[in-house]
């Protein structure tokens, strides 16, 4: 599970799974299903493998 990085997004602010949908895969990138905001590969946290 990779955590948002927008500190306003309801998943970090809020007991909600986060959901991404993957707009890039050289590089990697991950669109927020909540707030919209596209996470890099630089930028990523995973916060579970599970």
């Amino acid at each position: 599970i990779v955590k948002c990085v927008n500190p306003v997004c309801i998943t970090n602010n809020q007991e909600i799974r986060t959901k991404f949908e993957l707009v890039s895969r050289n590089p990697v990138g991950l669109k927020c299903h909540y707030c919209e905001k596209i996470t890099d590969a630089n930028n990523m946290v995973i916060i579970s493998s599970s």
